[in-house]
């Protein structure tokens, strides 16, 4: 098909160029044609009637003169100026003799036959005019006085006879080349009716071929549009279907995290009940022994009672603290950062004290923010619980130094119409993360501990929450830091959170 338009837009192209070349010669032809024409005849009659007029004119003068004496010479020149016939060897002369013999026989022929006329009459006025010049009598009063102007009266009659062949042949002349300008004029026009009817068909075919392959074209984007469409429906619900299923995912996920979370509090909650539950058991045990000895006083029991209902608040407010933890944020609320990060180390203080890691937490001000505390508490758990992880696991020796996690606040520099930022570190000095393990940690199921006790979900939930609930950024990277404390050069993870005090879009 490409090749077929091809071929086809080639001929146009030479049939355009060819005929408009032809079209310009056969112009350029005729035009020559007419110029050397006007040129040549022009120039021939002009020349020829002034010889013959020159001749008129002397042998006139003689008529009216006899007396005066013959100058050959003169009569010589213009006879020979006038017999003297240039022939056309030109292609332009060619191409009007084929032309005239083709298509104007009656005319060649009325010129031929003007044409011996004038060549009879040439030929027996030169017989006059050398016998008048032979004649050189003396005296012009004689008898041969008389036949001189005879002879003159002659000459000028065959000049008359001869002018007017002379215009004959002109007229006859004018027509020829009125007659070939005329089919000239009619070539040049079929030649252009031709080229332009052939510019015209190769076009059409040429535009009917350009409208099938547009057609054809039109219907293969027709064609791959609706599979495109059907496709991106297609897709359109594969991303709607992969998204929901992330969504689930990222729920379990996030239930998963909650679950271990809970196991973990609930591990602190009977830790932080066993002292209570000893001073219960004690307390019952020394009412028992107070009345076996009947010493069950009033005061004794008054005074262990109120200390047993301190016990028991004790162990409520506990069960509080952690049923609020894991109350759900229905809405974003204000609340003090520096009172969310102290109550999430009070919750786990038990463990930390149990496992020898001291928790320091440092901040230049007060900061509060419009969120949710319990996401924000959660971030600050799962951090901890990591450095944890790195100081309790089960190839640390006896003789590793005791943990130490910093947790410093503060708020950032921002411009005037900015809204203000926060920058949270926790830092431990657990050595830091492997180089082959740094980049991975905030992936879903990436866990460095095995997998009957790592579930690899703690950090991937720190970073969706940081980034779609606080609308912030969170980096973890190893370096040295020194402790505000106790001044010592320390070296672990940090994980920095940048965050703004007031998110406006919950993703």
């Amino acid at each position: 098909m490409h090749k077929s338009f091809e071929s086809q837009a080639k001929i146009l192209l030479l049939f355009i160029a060819f005929g408009f070349l032809l079209v310009c010669i056969i112009a350029f032809l005729a035009l020559l044609g007419l110029k050397d024409e006007y040129d040549k005849n022009l120039a021939n009659h002009l020349q020829k009637s002034h010889s013959l007029q020159q001749i008129q004119a002397y042998y006139h003068e003689l008529a009216l003169a006899p007396s005066k004496p013959l100058d050959q010479g003169i009569v010589l020149e213009h006879w020979a100026a006038y017999k003297s016939e240039p022939r056309e060897r030109t292609i332009i002369a060619k191409f009007k003799q084929l032309y005239q013999q083709i298509f104007l026989r009656q005319e060649v022929e009325k010129m031929a036959s003007l044409r011996q006329r004038q060549l009879g009459l040439i030929e027996e006025l030169d017989s006059r005019i050398h016998n008048q010049l032979a004649h050189k009598a003396p005296n012009r009063t004689s008898t041969k006085s008389k036949e001189l102007l005879h002879e003159i009266t002659q000459i000028i009659a065959t000049l008359d006879k001869l002018v007017q062949t002379d215009i004959a042949r002109a007229l006859l002349a004018t027509k020829i080349a009125d007659s070939l300008y005329n089919a000239t004029l009619w070539l040049l026009f079929v030649f252009a009716f031709l080229v332009s009817f052939g510019t015209l068909y190769f076009a059409s075919l040429v535009l009917g071929f350009v409208r099938g392959v547009n057609h054809k074209l039109q219907q293969t984007i027709d064609a791959q549009t609706s599979e495109l469409k059907l496709t991106n429906q297609n897709l359109q619900k594969t991303i709607a279907y992969e998204i929901e299923q992330s969504r689930k995912k990222d729920q379990i996920m996030y239930q998963q995290a909650r679950l271990a979370s809970m196991g973990e509090m609930i591990q602190n909650i009977a830790h932080q009940w066993r002292q209570p539950l000893n001073s219960l058991i004690i307390l019952f045990q020394s009412f028992k022994l107070k009345y076996e000895q009947q010493k069950l006083t009033d005061d004794f029991v008054a005074k262990e009672t109120e200390f047993a209902l301190q016990i028991a608040k004790n162990m409520s407010d506990t069960i509080e603290n952690f049923r609020n933890f894991f109350r759900p944020n229905l809405a974003k609320e204000r609340f003090s950062l520096t009172q969310s990060i102290q109550d999430s180390i009070r919750l786990i203080q038990p463990t930390l004290e149990q496992n020898n890691i001291e928790v320091f937490f440092t901040y230049t001000q007060e900061l509060e923010m419009v969120g949710y505390e319990n996401a924000f508490a959660q971030v600050v758990l799962n951090i901890i619980k990591n450095s944890q992880d790195i100081f309790t696991k089960e190839d640390a020796t006896d003789n590793a130094p005791a943990g130490v996690v910093q947790i410093t606040l503060k708020q950032l520099e921002q411009n005037c119409d900015s809204t203000p930022f926060a920058l949270l570190e926790i830092m431990d000095n657990g050595g830091g993360i492997t180089l082959a393990d740094i980049d991975k940690i905030f992936e879903p199921y990436f866990t460095t501990k095995h997998k009957s006790i790592g579930t690899g979900i703690g950090l991937y939930m720190v970073r969706q929450i940081v980034e779609r609930q606080m609308g912030g950024s969170i980096e973890a990277r190893n370096g040295a830091w020194r402790c505000e404390q106790n001044g010592q050069e320390l070296y672990g993870a940090i994980f920095m959170i940048r965050f703004p005090l007031y998110f406006q879009q919950d993703s």
